[in-house]
């Protein structure tokens, strides 16, 4: 619907997942009349070794995709976002066709394509689906923004596999807060900056930068970035990020 899409990772029932929804559509999803959510199950045909896609299955799958959209489109009905986990992966749409023999047709179109498909359909006008299985809270989105770094870094040749000296940043309204915080990074084994205050008298904010040497693919990165996020949640601050030097990628 939107070109705006994000994608996260998430830790589900135990399995790695990959989130990708459509984000553009957030502000907007509750007003639509299209108020039928169907949820389409696909059995993978391949996996990696942690239960995701591999390349060859990624493009099955787009292709099923593009047939899902098609069945859904003469009706308005349209995707919003998918969930790959531990084997399997679900799409998700809303339409206002609420005909029992959808699940029938479904069917038909995964079989052309290999795939035995489930799928079923719910009233749900408050757009429940998307927002409790797809639409990011505030950890996730921490992920989500962990990987459009980690992105950028693969844009620029970086090996994100090689450990580099990493920078994180967190931001309280209060040296307490900051002070208390510091000392959480220092135990948790970070380099710490001297707290950096800026600010007038009735607007200071106090800057904490601690730092730690990792590689930056996202399961190395994000046990870090959540852990930063959280501290400085329950402090009352604001994790701010992080950032690194590039590493080239060797060319031999």
């Amino acid at each position: 619907m939107s070109d705006n899409w994000g994608h996260y990772m998430a830790t589900m029932e135990g399995h790695s997942a990959s989130v990708v929804f459509d984000e553009g559509i957030a502000q907007s999803l509750k007003s639509r009349p299209e108020n039928t959510a169907y949820l389409i199950t696909a059995p993978l045909r391949e996996t990696n070794e942690d239960g995701m896609t591999t390349d060859a299955e990624a493009e099955r799958l787009e292709t099923l995709l593009d047939e899902l959209e098609k069945f859904f489109a003469p009706d308005g009905g349209y995707f919003v976002g998918r969930v790959t986990s531990n084997g399997v992966r679900h799409h998700f749409f809303y339409t206002a066709n609420k005909s029992d023999e959808m699940s029938k047709s479904i069917r038909a179109v995964g079989q052309n394509l290999g795939y035995e498909l489930t799928g079923g359909a719910r009233h749900d006008p408050e757009k429940e689906d998307y927002f409790d299985h797809l639409y990011p809270d505030a950890e996730s989105r921490q992920v989500m923004i962990d990987m459009q770094v980690i992105q950028q870094l693969l844009e620029h040749g970086d090996d994100i596999h090689a450990p580099r000296l990493v920078d994180h940043l967190s931001i309280f309204p209060s040296k307490n807060a900051a002070e208390d915080y510091a000392d959480w990074a220092k135990q948790a084994g970070y380099e710490l900056d001297p707290i950096r205050k800026e600010g007038s008298l009735f607007k200071k904010r106090f800057f904490v930068e601690s730092h730690n040497v990792t590689a930056v693919g996202v399961y190395d990165i994000n046990p870090h970035s959540l852990g930063h996020f959280r501290k400085a949640l329950e402090l009352g601050g604001t994790y701010d990020g992080w950032g690194c030097m590039i590493v080239p990628r060797s060319t031999e």
